[in-house]
């Protein structure tokens, strides 16, 4: 029988937002079957910014994330490889694999992947330590998205396979339609899954400073314009906020098909 397990609702400045914190979503065993199905009203992404935590002991093919619409089975695919240190991304259904990642086992780590549309580029950051830029494929990604996690969509939908199904622990999941900053993704999306929850991203800041309620239990925190440390700095400043040239660009709302 199939089963689709319980996610919560991401909800951002909202009158009564639901949050992650104290869940997470377990897969215990390897099927065809489960999953957790996220669906977004959103039907264009120019890009994509993507962070979770995971907890698994698998050492085959496993996908951690997988984002699908009618055009494109692997729209937007984190999905690692059976090789120890390799972790592929797909975008559009074009794909691109990252070497030397320190993707360990039985422990709690921090996976975070940012494209571009605009350029095509990619990037990962595993427990904060960010990967090479590298080109995957540019241009927009349109269409009535579906989510899964613990199944990586060969079909928009379905195609699921046990050999890539995810078991383990899955928690943390959090989706932005822009680019993170590369330092604020280390210093702060990163601090999100590692240290506690009055760790507050600020994730929307406008011309005049303001505070925004990412989760219900996080300590508000006062935005302030975006900075950027010389990277030849032997101090960098790491940013508090960062502040997108459009407004309107936000933590994207995911809720339960």
């Amino acid at each position: 029988m199939k089963r689709l397990l319980t996610v919560v609702l991401l909800t951002v400045c909202a009158a009564a937002p639901e949050d992650l914190i104290g869940k997470m979503f377990t897969f215990p065993q390897e099927t065809k079957t489960d999953h957790v199905k996220l669906i977004t009203p959103r039907e264009e992404f120019k890009a994509i910014t993507l962070c979770l935590r995971s907890f698994t002991n698998l050492s085959r093919n496993h996908g951690l994330f997988s984002l699908a619409t009618p055009a494109f089975s692997n729209a937007f695919l984190i999905f690692k490889e059976s090789a120890s240190d390799q972790i592929e991304m797909n975008i559009r259904n074009k794909g691109i694999s990252f070497f030397g990642e320190e993707y360990k086992l039985n422990t709690w780590q921090s996976v975070c992947a940012s494209w571009d549309g605009a350029n095509g580029l990619v990037q990962i950051w595993i427990d904060g330590k960010p990967s090479a830029r590298r080109y995957c494929s540019h241009g927009t990604i349109t269409g009535h998205a579906l989510i899964m996690l613990g199944q990586e969509q060969d079909s928009y939908g379905g195609g699921f396979d046990p050999q890539q199904s995810f078991v383990g622990m899955t928690t943390d999941v959090h989706m932005w339609d822009f680019v993170l900053s590369p330092f604020l993704t280390v210093s702060e999306g990163v601090k999100m899954h590692l240290r506690t929850p009055v760790e507050a991203l600020c994730i929307l800041c406008g011309n005049s400073k303001r505070a925004v309620t990412v989760k219900t239990s996080w300590l508000q925190k006062t935005c302030h314009p975006y900075r950027e440390a010389d990277a030849t700095s032997s101090e960098i400043q790491l940013p508090t906020c960062y502040q997108p040239a459009d407004s309107a660009r936000t933590h994207i709302l995911l809720r339960q098909d």
